[in-house]
């Protein structure tokens, strides 16, 4: 590993177990009462946190916003584990079903388009877009969490211009 990586580590190893944890039931419970801060409040909070610490409070998040009661049955779609994603996956397949969501949507296709694509059921098609319709919270803090990874490591996002 090289120094400069090292150095830019998040969160800092000297951060102890109590700050942690004493910053997400901070987080957990300011989310709870809803106390109003912006958007680049909590995300400058939350990535004070480890990356196991996030995923605890992603847990909660999309917990808290599920029906009391909704337990999900799906035919088609599994968890898998992951370091940090909790999203699921087409069932036999390493595919996120985001990934078939977000290409029905940037290619403008219809379920029966996306179902011959992906050679998959039509029904397949129809859960992946009810899961992701209906998780797009979880969706989203994993898009932010998989950019801020990705930034870390020095991927740029800008699109490269012609010289």
């Amino acid at each position: 590993m090289h120094s400069a990586h090292r150095r830019n580590r998040y969160p800092p190893k000297s951060t102890s177990w109590f700050y942690r944890n004493g910053l997400m039931i901070e987080l957990i419970t300011m989310l709870v009462r809803g106390v109003v801060m912006s958007l680049q409040e909590l995300q400058e909070q939350v990535f004070r946190l480890s990356v196991s610490d996030r995923l605890s409070l992603i847990d909660v998040l999309v917990k808290s916003l599920q029906p009391i009661g909704q337990i999900e049955d799906w035919q088609f779609l599994v968890s898998r584990t992951h370091p940090w994603r909790r999203q699921l996956y087409i069932k036999g397949r390493k595919l996120l079903a985001s990934t078939i969501w977000q290409d029905m949507i940037a290619n403008k296709m219809s379920p029966d388009q996306v179902a011959e694509n992906w050679d998959l059921p039509l029904a397949a098609i129809y859960e992946v877009i009810n899961y992701c319709e209906s998780h797009q919270q979880l969706l989203k803090l994993e898009a932010d969490e998989e950019r801020y990874r990705l930034e870390i490591k020095g991927v740029s996002f800008e699109p490269k211009t012609a010289a």
